[in-house]
């Protein structure tokens, strides 16, 4: 597992992240039912986005900050932008997708024609 997004999920317990050595790219924005994110130290993450989180976790996150400068991260939590536009988490501020969340995309199939016709349909019920 090297990708996950677990946006809006009501989750208490992230300790079994902790064995997802592999992990890179971990997205937990607008969980606020989560008051332990240390099971997280020790991963080698990329990118890490928990904006709009529940103020218990602030002093960890700049903690985990500070254990991973080179991490990506974005903790924001003023409530004013939609965290996938605002966050270069799948959208780059310069326009399209971000390299990683364009590659996941190519992997699910979501930008085939077949795909793309199938949300058309969707949206239209």
């Amino acid at each position: 597992l090297e990708y996950l997004e677990l946006t809006l999920c009501p989750l208490t317990d992230i300790s079994p992240l902790a064995s997802c050595t592999n992990l890179k790219h971990l997205e937990l924005s607008q969980i606020r039912t989560l008051n332990d994110i240390t099971p997280l130290y020790d991963l080698d993450l990329e990118r890490f986005h928990m904006m709009y989180h529940n103020g218990n976790v602030t002093e960890q996150l700049l903690k985990f900050q500070e254990l991973h400068p080179g991490c990506s991260c974005d903790f924001s939590d003023d409530g004013k932008e939609d965290p996938y536009f605002s966050s270069d988490w799948r959208y780059s501020y310069y326009g399209g997708f971000v390299p990683r969340y364009a590659l996941l995309r190519e992997q699910i199939g979501y930008d085939t024609p077949e795909e793309s016709e199938s949300y058309l349909h969707e949206d239209e019920s």
